[in-house]
């Protein structure tokens, strides 16, 4: 299936182009330019079965990378069934999202074990053709604090080990792309180094690291920071902590959660500034409840209460969010002073290179993935395509 879309507003890594058109085919980005010039890209035998869209000058987008995602729609990656993964990988095509990292939370390792057997199928089978491409697993503990465990279950929290990271690993090749891990635990620097070596990024968070601590860790491969400024030690000018390490720190990829709530906006606007938009990632930390009235869920055996724009456990602690990437996106461009290139490349280019996808995602150029995001004015969704797949579409939502 071949599929033009053209006469949109088409969002490169360094401008817009106006009245702009994007050629897909067989999967991949074949042509990107004006209407004329993608048209010389159309092979004659392709006329019958090509698409053509116009996209009455909407935002034409890279498709959006969220490397944090715990669920959507009513299902949670740990639900750990197919189906659960399925509703989640529709619900993130409907929200712009065309690829994402199942992640987890701190659980007994057999649980853990039987998610990463369930992604592995799924990858293996190479499903997408209904939702967003799940591209692996987000470990979000058990190596974590329990002095800033969030709404992650403190019974299940335990020191990094390398034979269960090894065993992980092994048995499901390929599956695990990130795990967040408190840099100040003991082991944790030998398991920083061990993931490095087989090529999976480490994040630190949920954290009461000291500042030297994570440079430390980054000299041993930490790349990362999950949902800066959330669950971890903070900026003390005498007791400089992790976020004081994510901001002074420039090698570190920090995300996140721009949905107002997490994070004040000032400090969202303050971070970029801080990072440069290179080193800023755009996360959801999204879960069940994401698409969802208000109400009571569950959230890794604990039970959250959803009201207005907040996911809180009954204590108080913020458990997740409800945040969708397009609304993160609009949120940005509001709070800061970014052009429209730098704060998508936020949602799709750097959560790509953090992954080390940049060749294939994340920036719509010819011969990448063809993964596309169509927004209107107000970053609503209007297309989705994954694949080269016409997956979402908010005039008939139910496609895929």
């Amino acid at each position: 299936m071949s599929l033009l879309l053209h006469n949109g507003r088409v969002v490169l890594p360094d401008r817009i182009m106006e009245r702009g058109a994007v050629l897909l085919d067989r999967g991949l980005i074949k042509g990107v330019g004006q209407l004329d010039q993608v048209a010389d890209l159309i092979d004659p035998g392709l006329p019958a079965s090509l698409q053509e869209i116009d996209c009455r000058g909407k935002l034409i987008c890279p498709g959006f990378v969220d490397l944090h995602i715990h669920g959507g729609a009513g299902a949670d990656v740990m639900d750990g069934t197919p189906q659960a993964l399925e509703t989640i990988a529709r619900h993130c095509a409907s929200q712009g999202t065309t690829g994402f990292l199942a992640t987890t939370l701190t659980a007994p390792a057999g649980d853990l074990e039987r998610i990463l057997s369930v992604v592995h199928q799924w990858v293996r089978s190479l499903p997408g053709e209904s939702g967003a491409r799940l591209l692996g697993v987000h470990l979000e503990g058990p190596f974590l604090s329990a002095a800033f465990k969030g709404a992650q279950n403190g019974r299940w929290l335990r020191d990094p080990d390398l034979a269960e990271l090894q065993r992980y690993l092994e048995s499901f090749p390929g599956i695990t792309k990130l795990v967040t891990i408190a840099p100040e635990l003991p082991g944790a620097f030998a398991a920083i180094s061990f993931l490095r070596g087989r090529g999976v990024a480490v994040s630190a968070g949920h954290s009461a690291a000291t500042y030297r601590q994570v440079e430390e860790a980054l000299g041993l491969g930490l790349t990362h920071i999950t949902h800066t400024f959330n669950g971890m030690s903070g900026f003390h000018h005498r007791q400089p902590g992790v976020a004081a390490a994510a901001l002074a720190l420039d090698r570190l990829n920090t995300e996140i959660i721009a949905d107002g709530v997490h994070v004040d906006p000032d400090i969202v606007a303050f971070l970029i500034r801080v990072k440069g938009p290179e080193r800023v990632l755009l996360v959801t930390d999204s879960i069940s409840a994401t698409g969802l009235p208000d109400g009571r869920y569950q959230l890794g055996g604990l039970e959250i209460r959803v009201q207005g724009k907040e996911a809180r456990l009954a204590a108080g602690n913020l458990a997740g969010s409800t945040l969708t990437m397009n609304v993160a996106l609009r949120h940005v461009l509001k709070w800061t002073g970014l052009s429209l290139p730098e704060a998508v490349g936020l949602a799709s280019r750097n959560p790509a290179r953090v992954l080390g996808l940049e060749g294939r995602k994340g920036s719509l150029e010819p011969g990448k993935d063809a993964d596309v995001t169509v927004l209107d004015d107000d970053f609503q969704v209007a297309l989705t395509v994954v694949g080269g797949r016409l997956l979402f579409s908010a005039e008939s939502p139910s496609r895929g």
